[in-house]
């Protein structure tokens, strides 16, 4: 399952083409729509889809003979706009595509909600409000079971509930950020999430929140309204959910060429360890390599049709393999200047030291870390909130000692009530690398959940199961049919923000379960800016 391809294909079949017979259009976006389709579409692209011109609605446009299709939130400002166009005959013909309901479109234009108020991040990740969950479910046409871990978040979660039919084919898992404070603070291996932790001071924290953003006015239920054409034909549009913000920001570092994200390659390394990358870079290689040489030696003409025609590809390989090759360096590079506290670090989050005893680190431990000369300020920070964290708390005049190092007033919380304790499951951590002792908590919950039905802590449900969504244990111990796993679809989203770490470990779990999972959220937090 691919979101990203399934979003894509939507705007598309729902937006592009619609029910224009035109052979060109127009497309004209706004804030909301641009942040969902900057992640699918280049510009060159949208020509191959016959759109002759993209432009912003507040943008200046002169009259043209085409046909106009508007992809937009429907607040008052944009229906203003809409509505002054058509009144002057702007264009020859006229389409709104919302992503919302309309509250004073004129009637005479053909309407139709979009259900994808939400950025697909990834194949598998996505940044939504979790009343807008309900547009992933819908891009997907599926119905979900809702379940939650803290009460504060029943409200939202009877909503979302609400909106979907009796059929069900999965399961919603919405989470609060307060179930792990260590893991947006420590230092993982994998490639993406290493890769993101380092460039995160030259870039800045350009994640988003998906509520309170932009202008709330002509938001309103989600459902059909104006002509009611084109329902869309969501899971259930008797309650949807409303959609009342626009969709989170989008901008995580640039660091190599969007297309690569869609390889095979750039999916079988982003959630690797640092120290399994070799392996994969150097099979990968040989197969360029093996495809060149061929090119160098004497083959028959049919076999060298088939290497020419390969052969785009086969260089667009070489040049991700160098790209690759070149970021897992700096991270290698990167590991060794913190490598330094790492160890120190695992016993802040776990508890126990490398050898499995119980260990814990005082406030001369921290100094220590602190006197070596390549430790970045960042790293400081964030070791300091995990100590607090951990239970620690600072007394004025360590915080006083604290300043020698660097460390500000603002940065050293000091109201009276600023002591947060975050207390880790306990749990027999399984890990393969002495630096990457700590698992994320939320792969923990769901490891013994959805395997062994084992609730780690409270989790409350919405609506009883019917037989057909089963625990996970038997397809975890026999062999079952590849249509069977395709009804157990989970969505594991997290209110406050996501990380990088959780993104890797919850994906790791999909080999063991058999199953999908989609992943979502808020925002990404990076750990600059948790």
């Amino acid at each position: 399952m691919d979101l990203k391809k399934s979003q894509k294909n939507k705007i598309i079949n729902d937006v592009f083409k619609g029910d224009s017979n035109s052979e060109w259009s127009i497309l004209i976006y706004d804030q909301s729509t641009a942040k969902i389709m900057t992640n699918l579409f280049t510009q060159s692209e949208l020509i191959t889809h016959n759109i002759v011109l993209s432009q912003r609605i507040e943008e200046k446009r002169e009259k043209a003979d085409f046909p106009v299709v508007y992809f937009v939130l429907c607040t008052k400002e944009n229906l203003k706009i809409i509505n002054q166009e058509y009144d002057q005959n702007q264009y020859n013909s006229f389409r709104v595509c919302s992503l919302n309901t309309n509250i004073d479109l004129n009637p005479n234009i053909p309407f139709k909600i979009i259900f994808m108020n939400y950025v697909a991040l990834e194949d598998k990740v996505f940044l939504s409000s979790i009343p807008d969950i309900y547009s992933v479910a819908n891009t997907l046409n599926l119905n979900f079971y809702v379940e939650f871990t803290l009460k504060s978040l029943e409200f939202e979660c009877k909503k979302l509930d609400e909106s979907f039919g009796e059929e069900r084919n999965g399961k919603i898992l919405i989470f609060d950020r307060s179930l792990d404070l260590f893991t947006p603070l420590g230092h993982f291996f994998t490639f993406q999430a290493f890769l993101n932790d380092i460039y995160e001071n030259k870039v800045g924290d350009q994640g988003g929140g998906g509520e309170g953003r932009g202008d709330d006015q002509g938001r309103g239920e989600g459902g059909n309204s104006g002509n009611g054409q084109g329902n869309d034909n969501p899971p259930n549009t008797n309650n949807p959910p409303p959609s009342n913000s626009y969709p989170p920001l989008n901008n995580p570092p640039i660091l190599f060429p969007t297309s690569y994200m869609d390889s095979r390659l750039w999916k079988e390394i982003r959630y690797a360890h640092l120290g399994e990358l070799n392996d994969i870079f150097k099979t990968y290689a040989h197969d360029v390599s093996v495809n060149m040489k061929k090119l160098e030696s004497d083959i028959d003409t049919k076999e060298l049709m088939k290497m020419v025609l390969s052969a785009p590809e086969t260089l667009k390989m070489n040049e991700m393999l160098k790209k690759f090759f070149e970021l897992a360096g700096e991270c290698y590079e990167a590991f060794e200047n913190i490598s330094s506290f790492i160890e120190k670090e695992q016993i802040i989050l776990t508890g126990f030291d490398k050898l499995k005893n119980k260990s814990k680190l005082g406030f001369n431990d921290l100094l220590e870390i602190f006197g070596k000369q390549n430790v970045e300020h960042s790293d400081k920070l964030r070791l300091y909130h995990l100590f607090r964290f951990s239970g620690y708390e600072f007394k004025s005049e360590e915080k006083r000692k604290l300043k020698e190092f660097g460390f500000k007033d603002e940065e050293l919380i000091t109201i009276k009530n600023d002591f947060i304790y975050f207390k880790p499951l306990k749990y027999n951590y399984k890990y393969d690398y002495d630096v990457s002792r700590y698992e994320p908590t939320v792969s923990v919950i769901l490891r013994e959940y959805l395997v062994k039905n084992k609730k780690l802590i409270e989790i409350f449900k919405l609506k009883r199961e019917s037989s057909q969504l089963k625990s996970l244990r038997k397809s975890y111990l026999l062999s079952v049919k590849p249509e069977i796993n395709k009804k157990k679809i989970y969505i594991v989203y997290i209110r406050g923000g996501v990380t990088y770490p959780e993104i890797a470990s919850i994906q790791k779990l999909t080999e063991l379960l058999g199953t999908e999972i989609l992943i979502g959220s808020d925002k990404i937090i990076r750990p600059g800016s948790s």
